[in-house]
């Protein structure tokens, strides 16, 4: 019982969870607030904000909120986890408020009170692994390690589809589809493109999953490359258990049932799962442990 907030972002949205009494309420908001992307005195002003709005829909003060916890893609920028958390302890007075990266929002909508491994796959990928109430991260390293994530399947298909107008591919459905997305040819939107943000691109991911369900071949080995960079993120969790462990996958790419079904066959003695809780709902429960001072990473 009590009153908690828990926020979970990343780079196209902002999902919010208020849970008041034991009765709980979300709140998504279409707006990327990873700081790498739009900057940390922005990303914690959005999150501030939304927080503070919730409070207000849902008729909570602010001044009764017990717990905070804040999951944010790109959290470890800089000072940013120090600059959010004084924006949220001065927000709500009396709570205890917490700052991290997304993984943990995942990690405890998963495995709250067992061991297991969560690998996140949205526009960006990483994986962690919980065990023995300890957090270990695997990948993740910004511009050091960009395969494997909805980024890099948007990249790889505009530029595919480029490559096309020369004679380096085959056209073929994707570059319909990547077209469509564009507004037409992107060779002459070009400069556009190249203009998007991080976010922006990683949609266009949504041309090979399509792509890939009717057929296309092209898109069918983007997708197999993002299984088995996946799949390799596993294999490396593996050292942390003896024999079988839990797998939960979250965010957009890494749940599509094509990238699912691929990591099975790559890692077949692991047991793998899609997320079946928004991340937001790992963030309550990180904000009550904070507010109780039970265990936490």
């Amino acid at each position: 019982m009590g009153v908690f907030i828990g926020a979970d972002g990343g780079g196209s949205k902002l999902m919010l969870g208020l849970a008041a009494e034991g009765v709980r309420s979300f709140s998504r908001i279409d707006r990327g607030v990873n700081p790498v992307v739009c900057g940390i005195e922005r990303s914690a002003e959005d999150i501030t904000r939304a927080m503070l709005d919730l409070c207000e829909r849902e008729h909570v003060s602010p001044a009764d909120v017990n717990g905070v916890f804040a999951g944010i893609a790109g959290a470890t920028e800089n000072d940013y986890k120090s600059h959010l958390k004084a924006k949220l302890e001065k927000a709500f007075p009396n709570a205890a408020c917490g700052v991290s990266h997304d993984g943990e929002n995942i990690v405890y909508a998963a495995f709250p009170d067992t061991d297991g491994a969560v690998v996140i796959c949205g526009t960006g990928s990483s994986c962690f692994v919980h065990k023995g109430g300890e957090l270990f991260r695997i990948g993740g390293y910004g511009a050091f390690d960009l395969e494997g994530n909805g980024y890099e399947l948007g990249r790889r298909a505009i530029a595919h589809t480029l490559k096309s107008y020369d004679g380096r591919k085959a056209r073929g459905v994707l570059c319909e589809k990547v077209e469509s997305l564009a507004g037409g040819n992107c060779l002459e939107k070009l400069s556009e493109l190249l203009a998007l943000p991080v976010s922006d691109i990683a949609r266009f991911a949504r041309a090979v999953f399509e792509s890939a369900e009717e057929g296309d071949e092209d898109a069918k080995k983007m997708l197999d490359s993002t299984a088995r960079f996946l799949a390799d993120y596993i294999k490396a969790a593996s050292r942390f258990f003896e024999g079988r462990f839990d797998v939960v996958v979250a965010g957009g790419i890494g749940t599509n049932r094509y990238i699912i079904q691929a990591i099975r066959k790559l890692v077949p003695n692991v047991g793998i799962s899609a997320l079946g809780k928004d991340p937001a709902e790992g963030a309550l429960v990180k904000a009550e442990r904070l507010y109780y001072g039970r265990k936490h990473f």
